[in-house]
């Protein structure tokens, strides 16, 4: 097996670009999401000039950081196509508002997708050489209700192969590049998406997240990344990795613009409100508007970054928060022993059987651990995957308990700290994903958070000259610390609420 198409990091990107990724920015107008929609929204911008840009910064700053995928990896037709449908979307946009009847706030916002999901006219290539041949005749149903509201597709994002992966280091398309520290893990598998946003590319993602494939990256670039609850939205034309634990999930900068894309997505999607009301009956809710909010502090000593960790990492901003009570929760009900096992058995049984026909055609150019991953999936027996869901069950019972005194949970989003490519082994692997794959097993809600914006905490350095919001920095030779922001199952919006309130002096 020739390993060269498999580990060369970027392998066409400008490799002098890789020492100085951090230093690329895109226009101001393009990286704030609420200051772009407010422009839009006064017509003191144009979707037009606004989509462009992205279009441009796509194929400058986004192929420069390996973030969307590009010639070779599918025809340059397509990129074309995509390129002249975002223009005619653009001019649509703009004369929605000039008459008056925007579809929604974000009418003209460009965005990218992760290559797992479907556009119309475009390869769906999942990082792989493994792939369907054909374009997808349809847009995945995330991305047409995207489109219902006005956004406007501009690029497809690499990603890990077949979502399979939880560091970014194994895809047809190459590894990308951190653009917090270069030569460092981008995390995975939507690294993609987390980069352009990062970069300031465009101000809004679509990725997902198995086992903390949005939240992981969104945490290693800096950024603000969402996974609602599990089956809030709907994954027609995403390809699977796990029928039982996929969720779509997205990228923005700050939670402040993370609110606003959410605000817009509830305001459009009925059958998502639907379920949502639904869901927040099934449980025991008590209104907390007054102080103190009551945050429980969720760890394990299990983790790279475990309670001392989060002592020296996290609790000094968030006990800066005004009306905050923090509260340490005991770890056992969480299972941090036996839950990686479980999820292993769940995910690797149901992705060995989504790839299993591939397998038996004599296909055997995966990506070198993927396919190492999909041969031990198949000895994962019937039992042994109907046993991890009465584990499941028992799990899930658990754990709800724990946040009946509780507003929220906090949790690392990482359960350890990034590294350089060259460190990132097995132990990293596991390590990284032992927070949020908790978080997918439950099914609850979460949203990764940069320790830098609570309380305003570094938010001299997080602003640039002209005020608009940077990516956190690299200080003192340490990534910037994000913590997983969760609640129980169906309290999305709440949650993402929270996430604004506890980041609100730092907007």
């Amino acid at each position: 097996m020739d390993p060269a198409p498999h580990t060369d990091p970027a392998s066409h990107v400008d490799p002098a670009s890789r020492t100085d990724a951090a230093s690329h920015t895109a226009p101001d107008s393009l990286v704030d999401l609420v200051a772009l929609a407010a422009a839009l929204g006064d017509r003191t911008a144009s979707a037009e000039q606004r989509v462009e840009a992205a279009l441009q910064a796509c194929h400058t700053e986004g192929r420069r950081l390996n973030a969307v995928v590009a010639p070779p990896h599918v025809p340059a037709t397509q990129t074309e196509r995509v390129a002249e449908h975002a223009r005619t979307a653009a001019r649509e946009a703009d004369a929605q508002r000039a008459g008056g009847t925007p579809r929604s706030r974000l009418d003209g916002v460009p965005f990218v997708i992760k290559d797992v999901i479907d556009l119309a006219g475009v390869t769906t290539t999942m990082g792989s050489t493994v792939r369907p041949e054909e374009p997808a005749g349809a847009s995945a149903e995330v991305v047409l209700r995207f489109e219902e509201m006005g956004l406007v597709p501009v690029a497809k994002t690499t990603c890990h192969e077949h979502s399979y992966g939880i560091l970014g280091e194994e895809s047809a398309h190459g590894r990308g590049v951190n653009p917090l520290r270069p030569g460092f893990l981008t995390g995975g598998s939507s690294y993609g998406s987390a980069i352009a946003v990062a970069a300031g590319v465009v101000p809004v993602a679509i990725g997902t997240d198995t086992a903390g494939s949005v939240r992981v990256p969104a945490a290693c670039a800096g950024i603000t990344g969402f996974k609602p609850t599990l089956g809030r939205v709907l994954k027609g034309g995403v390809a699977p990795l796990s029928t039982t634990l996929d969720t779509v999930g997205f990228f923005t900068r700050t939670p402040a613009e993370m609110q606003v894309l959410w605000q817009e997505w509830t305001a459009h999607a009925e059958a998502a409100r639907a379920e949502a009301a639904r869901a927040e009956t099934s449980h025991t809710e008590t209104s907390h508007t007054e102080a103190p909010l009551r945050l429980g502090l969720l760890t394990t000593e299990v983790a790279d970054c475990g309670p001392e960790w989060m002592a020296r990492r996290a609790e000094p901003a968030l006990a800066e928060l005004p009306g905050v009570s923090l509260t340490a929760v005991d770890p056992t009900p969480f299972a941090f022993d036996r839950m990686p096992d479980v999820f292993a058995r769940i995910r690797g049984y149901e992705t060995y059987r989504i790839h299993r026909a591939a397998l038996d055609a004599g296909r055997r150019d995966f990506q070198p651990q993927i396919l190492r991953n999909l041969e031990g999936d198949a000895r994962i027996t019937d039992e042994a995957h109907a046993a991890a869901f009465e584990e499941l069950h028992a799990l899930r019972a658990a754990a709800r308990a724990q946040l009946d005194e509780l507003d929220a949970l906090v949790l690392p989003t990482l359960g350890t700290e990034p590294v350089e490519w060259a460190a990132a082994n097995q132990h990293v692997r596991d390590q990284l994903r032992l927070y949020t794959q908790l978080i997918n097993l439950l099914g609850w809600p979460a949203i990764s958070v940069p320790v830098d914006l609570l309380s305003g905490r570094g938010a001299s350095e997080a602003h640039g000259a002209a005020g608009v919001r940077s990516v956190p920095e690299v200080r003192a030779g340490m990534f910037p610390a994000s913590v997983q922001l969760v609640m129980a199952p169906g309290r999305d919006t709440a949650l993402v609420d929270l996430a604004v309130r506890l980041t609100a002096s730092a907007e």
